[in-house]
């Protein structure tokens, strides 16, 4: 079955063309390697098939609910943050909810006339939540951390401190 087609995609950067008519197709059980000189796509082609950037003609289709992502060449890691406060970014949109939560409870204790918009409002957050896996996003990221070999020691460690292999490990822990 497949995961991802690619049908007749062009992508240009002014008057370069870098993708032409290009088309592909990734199937279940598949595993595929992108090989080519520096400037030839290759990263195009992923941002294209990751959805960051739109082709200018053709198109791609994914199967529905289908994560995609890659790993950069030079990883985006905040140098001053904690090994584990950078695996913790890809949690943030949680770490978003978590604060509403935490603001509407105060507003629970504050504002009584409003109260059941305020329980309302805070259900909401607190399933879209559970439906996120959020409450067991500390346990996830510990797990996948641990799986790449960071020491619970290793946390509290500034990433700026980390070997060139460490950073390639947080951030394919930090795809994951």
């Amino acid at each position: 079955m497949s995961l991802v087609r690619g049908k007749n995609i062009s992508k240009s950067y002014g008057d370069k063309l870098i993708i032409e008519r290009s088309s592909f197709q990734l199937n279940e059980g598949e595993k595929i390697g992108l090989i080519g000189t520096n400037g030839v796509g290759k990263t195009t082609l992923l941002e294209i098939i990751s959805g960051e950037i739109r082709p200018e003609e053709g198109g791609v289709e994914k199967r529905k609910n289908l994560k995609i992502g890659y790993l950069v060449q030079e990883a985006n890691l905040i140098l001053k943050r904690t090994v584990y406060q950078e695996g913790m970014e890809v949690f943030y949109e949680i770490s978003l909810l978590r604060e509403k939560m935490h603001s509407l409870a105060e507003m629970m204790n504050r504002e009584k006339d409003n109260l059941s918009q305020i329980m309302e409002e805070y259900g909401k957050v607190e399933e879209e939540i559970e439906k996120k896996d959020g409450y067991n996003c500390e346990v996830r990221l510990k797990a996948v951390l641990s799986g790449f070999g960071f020491q619970k020691s290793d946390f509290e460690k500034q990433v700026e401190h980390l070997s060139g292999g460490e950073k390639s490990r947080l951030a394919y822990a930090k795809l994951l």
